[in-house]
């Protein structure tokens, strides 16, 4: 029975960690989806310096190809006053109501294309350089100031799921907490499941920190990627923005399950001293009798104390009716 119990205990651990897991991810995509967390997650793209950088080529480029060459000490005068500019309110709003655009793409919008337009954000630029002197010949074409994030079929794939991200994302969360809780309550020594509880969710969101790194080097290696200088620093800025997020839940939950471990820990060797120590103290030291300690040498079982066999009649001393005792 106990082998049985501990065997249903550890499955259940088992399954609670890959569903903790799993439930992470969700809930953080669900969150970027639905709520402001997206905005959050986006802003600090801005002060980047190689997006300043790509944003500030993107126009030079632009009127480079119609002919109207910017001086070289232009150039430099826009990539000294870049991160000047992007840093006001007014800026930070544009690639905001730009990049919540691009989110509704993916949730309403068609292709397997998320584009961010950065027009209003360079003509927004272009205002505030030629208030420090700086007169670009010409604004880029539409074509130029749309900045692709993401070109691939799952877009469409992932667009799909939206409606179910959201009930999956309050779903999986209350499952990996019952399962987990089941495990415990099913388990012999409740204390060490729920510390190898703890240890296992914690050692699956290091991992999956770990796969952050390990997809974020996989998908700057891929050709594609690395065939172009532009889509290459704009995917590893993205790329970085939003696995900063993600690694912070992960992080998150990796600290609450390695207190709950070092609790489980705890328990399980505080507890039996404790009981230890209680059964110690309501053990009397010596033995008694009815309240009163013992005399020596009549330590003997109490059944025999107190059910001794009376002696037979032939045992009994000879005393006649009228005759005393010698």
């Amino acid at each position: 029975m106990n082998f049985v119990r501990g065997f249903v205990a550890s499955l259940l651990v088992l399954v609670g960690c890959l569903v903790a897991i799993t439930a992470v991810p969700v809930r953080w995509a669900d969150g970027q989806l639905q709520t402001d967390a997206y905005g959050t997650t986006v802003a600090p793209l801005l002060q980047d310096r190689e997006l300043q950088r790509l944003l500030a080529n993107a126009a030079f480029d632009a009127a480079d190809e119609k002919g109207y060459a910017v001086p070289p000490r232009w150039k430099d005068r826009v990539h000294t006053q870049m991160a000047t500019i992007l840093a006001t309110p007014e800026a930070r709003q544009i690639w905001l109501d730009a990049n919540l655009a691009a989110r509704d793409l993916v949730v309403d919008g068609t292709g397997t294309k998320i584009v961010v337009d950065t027009g209003d954000l360079i003509d927004y630029v272009r205002k505030r350089l030629r208030a420090h002197g700086i007169t670009l010949p010409r604004a880029p074409a539409e074509a130029d100031t749309r900045l692709t994030l993401v070109d691939s079929p799952q877009i469409a794939q992932a667009r799909e799921s939206v409606n179910q991200l959201g009930t999956l994302a309050g779903v999986l969360p209350v499952a990996a907490l019952g399962v987990l809780g089941l495990a415990i309550l099913s388990a012999r020594r409740r204390f060490v499941t729920l510390a190898a509880a703890g240890c296992a969710v914690a050692l699956g969101m290091g991992g999956a920190m770990v796969a952050l790194d390990v997809g974020k080097d996989q998908l700057l290696g891929n050709s594609a990627v690395a065939a172009d200088e532009v889509t290459g620093t704009l995917v590893a800025a993205v790329y970085e923005a939003f696995g900063n997020s993600l690694r912070a839940d992960l992080f998150g939950v990796l600290i609450a399950a390695v207190v709950l471990g070092v609790a489980g820990v705890a328990g399980a060797i505080v507890v039996p001293l404790l009981r230890r120590r209680s059964g110690a103290a309501q053990r009397p030291d010596g033995p008694w009798e009815d309240g009163a300690p013992m005399q020596p040498g009549y330590e003997q079982p109490y059944a025999q104390q107190r059910h001794q066999q009376a002696p037979y009649e032939s045992q009994r001393p000879y005393s006649e009716p009228g005759r005393g005792r010698p």
